[in-house]
């Protein structure tokens, strides 16, 4: 039996090799709407990847109402140079390209039409962007199915195998759907037939325009999750429609923009949402997508339970270009994971920003020449986490690489956080980093620590020529008095102990590593599986989880004007209203004075104030570790064969441990 997401399908008569999508995101990397080098290389390697199917775009279809200059464009024959050399190039790699098509209607701004009001379906006040809207006349409305039949003929001549249709998350067509946004009066609203009419009159003009064997794809939200908004029942009748007007497949997401349930960040537990898929599935004969926190094994068993037909990732291939070969070739513990987080990729691309990824800094330079900065060198490093195991895999493909590890255990600080609840995706994110050590070579020894003058005697005596260091941080010493008798630990130290929480457990720190490890505090005494958890929580008509007793009461406490300081946006809110399910307290612009064996003493503002307190752990003040910080000590001499990376540098994120660890190790393009 062929494994089932290695299985070939066709979309209308387009064969495609497998089960994979990448589905579409503005990468916010093109230069005035045309398609350059970065945006070529960074398809390529996902189709060399072993992507069947690649859904380039979203494309804007407006020749007068252009969105911001990194989104791809085919409003005008201007733009077809570069998104010919774009197909060719991923056809070179033996995969398939659609490009989809895009209007955003309510969620454009104003300086990108000339600062007049956005188009949308009614006249309103945009739930994402807080802009009034102005109500389209229906010879807008003809002109635009216009645009988007002009846009699909211009797919077509560009060599792309078939085109989609961004009809869902809010932009302009899912406003036409949906009786949220859509107020109008006459055959373009109303009833559930008259909001589906835009819609399908741009298939059929799609259809029409570029002709009947041209696959066409759309992609919905299964519902919209807002307020007043279409439920699954609306989806699944769009679905049959699009079907009866020659849609050859429909690509299944969660809702809007602008819903308040998460759809994509870590809160959500892999594959939640394909029961939307499932749901149109048994309703339908055309193929099926579904998206949303799919990863390899949620996919695989969607497969076989006849959820879906394809399986829909975008930020997974972000992280790993590679992710279908090495599936593929046996290799899924060589992948790297997507971590969830939304920090480099979801916030940057709503802040106008190119699109990149916190463990893979290569997004857009995938196919330009980087080599090692040391050739045939004894290169040690100290520390086996993130950074220090980034380096070691990257540098090892032209050095002889040992790693000193101090513990037993590969992850470092990395084996802490990820057993957070927004993190669990990073522990087959370790395991990877490891498994490129191994196969390139790393020399790994456990238990072994490292002094000053150890290194000193090292380099002196050239038993190797370079040291790096990466050591992590480490939690500094409080400033403030402790009394005899109060229960004090670190993060760290309760993790690892697995000490049970306090009936009054206060964490002090509240930036976004505090504010994560206190949320995993308060929903320790959960036990509800994950998604039935996540639905209870955020989809109240389902029944609530088990949970077999009390939470304790948690308190986050820190100096941070909003709590959760340093965490993307994108996810910041989820993560908030998740404290607020779980009954976290939190005390922000606060300055801790006192701990006894019964309280904490802080200050706020201008008031003296005092919270109850059984166990006190410590999740701020992260400095480097004592190691790096001794550094300085050694001779001057010496100083330019040690280098210094990740958290032993400076406390950051995740991502700044992966880029100043591959920084040190390869010698990157000027445009990293």
């Amino acid at each position: 039996m062929i494994e089932p997401l290695l299985q070939p399908i066709s979309i209308g008569p387009c064969p495609i090799k497998n089960r994979f999508v990448m589905t579409a995101a503005s990468l916010c990397r093109c230069t005035d709407g045309l398609v350059n080098h970065e945006t070529i290389d960074f398809y390529k390697a996902r189709a060399k990847g072993g992507t069947g199917l690649l859904i380039a775009g979203a494309a804007g279809i407006d020749p007068h109402r252009r969105s911001r200059s990194g989104m791809m464009q085919i409003c005008e024959d201007t733009f077809l140079p570069g998104l010919r050399h774009l197909t060719e190039a991923v056809h070179q790699e033996g995969s398939k390209i659609f490009l989809q098509l895009l209007h955003p209607g309510a969620y454009a701004s104003p300086k990108e039409y000339g600062e007049s009001a956005p188009l949308a379906p009614s006249a309103y006040v945009s739930g994402l962007t807080g802009i009034q809207t102005t109500e389209m006349t229906i010879s807008q409305i003809q002109e635009i199915i216009g645009y988007f039949a002009q846009a699909a003929v211009r797919t077509r001549e560009a060599g792309f195998d078939g085109v989609e249709l961004c009809a869902s998350v809010g932009y302009l067509i899912a406003e036409f759907l949906s009786s949220a946004t859509n107020h109008r009066t006459d055959s373009y609203g109303g009833s559930l037939e008259n909001r589906m009419r835009f819609l399908l009159e741009i298939a059929d003009a799609v259809k029409e325009a570029a002709g009947q064997d041209f696959p066409l794809m759309v992609r919905l939200s299964g519902a919209d999750l807002i307020p007043n908004g279409n439920a699954m029942d609306d989806f699944v009748g769009i679905g049959k429609a699009l079907e009866e007007h020659g849609a050859d497949a429909i690509s299944v997401t969660g809702g809007w923009h602008e819903s308040r349930i998460p759809q994509i960040t870590a809160q959500v537990p892999q594959g939640a949402y394909r029961f939307y898929a499932r749901v149109l599935k048994q309703q339908i004969s055309i193929p099926v997508v579904a998206c949303n926190r799919m990863n390899l094994s949620i996919g695989r068993q969607a497969l076989l339970q006849g959820d879906c037909d394809l399986v829909g990732m975008c930020r997974p291939l972000l992280a790993d270009p590679e992710l279908v070969n090495k599936f593929e070739q046996n290799r899924t513990r060589e992948i790297y994971h997507c971590l969830s987080c939304n920090q480099e990729c979801l916030d940057r691309v709503f802040g106008g920003m190119p699109v990149g990824c916190t463990i893979n800094p290569k997004i857009g330079h995938e196919t330009q020449p980087s080599q090692c900065r040391d050739h045939g060198k004894k290169i040690l490093v100290i520390g086996a986490g993130i950074s220090g195991l980034v380096y070691a895999g990257a540098a090892a493909a032209d050095n002889e690489v040992t790693v000193w590890e101090k513990s037993g255990y590969f992850g470092g600080a990395g084996r802490i956080l990820f057993q957070l609840p927004n993190w669990h995706d990073g522990k087959a994110y370790l395991d990877a980093l490891y498994q490129t050590c191994l196969r390139q070579g790393v020399t790994f020894r456990w238990h072994q620590d490292a002094t000053p003058a150890l290194l000193q005697t090292l380099l002196e005596t050239h038993v190797y020529d370079k040291i790096v260091i990466a050591t992590g941080a480490q939690l500094g010493t409080p400033d403030f008095p402790m009394e005899d008798g109060a229960k004090v630990c670190s993060m760290q130290e309760w993790m690892e102990k697995d000490w049970p929480l306090a009936p009054h457990t206060v964490i002090l720190g509240n930036d976004f590593r505090a504010l994560e490890f206190a949320l995993f505090c308060a929903k320790k005494a959960g036990t509800a599986a994950p998604e039935s958890a996540f639905y209870a929580e955020w989809f109240p008509p389902f029944p609530p989880p088990t949970v077999h007793h009390c939470v304790p009461s948690v308190t986050c406490i820190g100096p941070h004007r909003k709590p959760g300081a340093g965490m993307a946006k994108s996810v910041l809110w989820a993560v908030l209203k998740e404290a607020r399910h779980s009954n976290l307290n939190l005390i922000s612009e606060a300055t801790v004075h006192h701990i006894s064996p019964s309280e904490v003493l802080f200050q706020q503002g201008d008031n003296l104030q005092s919270i109850p307190a059984d166990l006190v752990i410590l999740a701020h003040n992260w400095r480097p570790s004592k190691l790096a910080s001794q550094l300085p000590s050694l001779p001057a001499e010496l100083q330019d064969r040690i280098t210094v990376i990740g958290d032993a540098k400076a406390p950051a994120r995740i991502t700044q441990a992966v880029q100043t660890a591959l920084a040190a190790a390869m010698d990157l393009p000027k445009t990293f």
